[in-house]
C-alpha cells in the first residue's frame, strides 16, 4: 500500500518501499533536519529531492518532455507505428479499480513483474489518491495490451509505470502510447511537461535513450538533496571503496547496493562543483 507523508507541505511517499522522495519534480527548500523524523517513522534508509534545477549537464537527471510534437515532426518509421497504433489500439482512461486490477493483474503476471497477490495488488490500487490516473491499452477485439499509471502534478505529470506486452511492442505500440501521452497532457490538458524518470542507475536501460531519440525527450539536469539513516550512512561509508567491484558481481541485491552507493555519490559529487 502506498503511504504519504507530508513535510512542511510536500508530499512525500516511498518509492520500493526504502527510499522517501517527494511526489512533486521541483525545487524544494528542505534541509535534512526537515525529513528525519519522517525518515525514522516510514524506515527510509534515504530520503531525496532536488535542491536545484540547472541548465547545464550534472550527473543526475529527468527525461522530460516539455512541448507537443504532431505526428509529422517524427521520423517516417515513427510516423509509421503511430498511425498503425491509431488504426488497431485504442488508448483511454480508466476510473473503475475492478476494471484496473484486472487489467493490472493480467499484465504484470504476463510480463513477470508481479510478485504480490491479486488481493495486496487491489489494496494498493485502493491506496492510491486521485492524483493518480490510469490509462489502458486494447486493441479492436477489445483485450487489454499495456496499461499506464501517472501521477498527474497540476502543471506535470509523471509517467509511474508503463507495462505494454511484447506483441504489442513489436507492432509499435510503445511509440503509440508515449504519443498518446504527449497528446493527451501537453497538447490538450497544456501542461508544462511529462517526467519519465530518474537517470536510473541499477541497470542498463535503453527506454530513456529511445525516448531521447525517437520521442523528443530530453534530460532535465538536477542537483539532488541527499539525507542518509545512521544505517545507511554506515553502509555507504563501508561499501564506496569498492564501489566498482560491486558493479561487476552479477547478483540483484548487489546490483541495488551498487545503485544505491552511486547514486549517493554523484548527488554529493553534484553539490562540491
Amino acid at each position: 500500500m502506498l503511504k504519504e507523508y507530508d513535510i512542511h507541505g510536500n508530499t512525500f511517499y516511498l518509492l520500493y518501499g526504502r527510499i522517501l522522495q517527494p511526489q512533486r519534480t521541483v525545487e524544494l527548500d528542505l534541509t535534512c533536519g526537515d525529513v528525519k523524523q519522517v525518515m525514522k517513522e516510514s524506515g527510509a534508509l534515504f530520503a531525496r529531492w532536488i535542491d536545484q534545477i540547472v541548465d547545464y549537464p550534472t550527473n543526475l537527471w529527468y527525461i522530460v518532455l516539455d512541448s507537443f510534437h504532431p505526428v509529422e515532426e517524427y521520423k517516417s518509421r515513427i510516423r509509421t507505428y503511430i498511425r498503425s497504433g491509431f488504426r488497431n489500439y485504442v488508448f483511454e482512461s480508466e476510473v473503475d479499480a475492478d476494471v484496473i486490477l484486472e487489467a493490472a493483474w493480467e499484465i504484470d503476471h504476463r510480463l513477470g513483474y508481479s510478485r504480490q497477490s491479486k488481493r495486496e495488488l487491489e489494496k494498493h490500487i485502493k491506496s492510491l489518491s486521485q492524483n493518480y490516473k490510469w490509462w489502458l491499452l486494447r486493441d479492436k477485439e477489445n483485450h487489454v495490451q499495456g496499461y499506464v499509471l501517472v501521477y498527474d502534478e497540476g502543471s506535470q505529470v509523471f509517467i509511474r509505470s508503463i507495462h505494454i506486452l511484447p506483441e504489442a511492442k513489436r507492432k509499435g505500440a510503445a511509440y503509440f502510447v508515449n504519443y498518446c501521452l504527449s497528446e493527451i497532457f501537453l497538447r490538450d490538458m497544456g501542461m508544462d511537461r511529462i517526467i519519465y524518470g530518474l537517470r536510473n542507475l541499477e541497470h542498463k536501460t535503453e527506454v530513456q535513450q529511445w525516448l531521447e531519440e525517437k520521442m523528443f525527450y530530453k534530460k532535465m539536469y538536477v542537483r539532488m538533496q541527499v539525507c542518509l539513516s545512521d544505517s545507511a550512512a554506515i553502509v555507504y561509508m563501508i561499501t564506496r571503496p569498492f564501489m566498482n567491484i560491486v558493479k561487476l558481481l552479477p547478483f540483484s541485491p548487489l546490483r541495488k547496493l551498487y545503485a544505491f552507493v552511486k547514486f549517493i555519490y554523484l548527488a554529493q559529487s553534484d553539490k562540491k562543483e
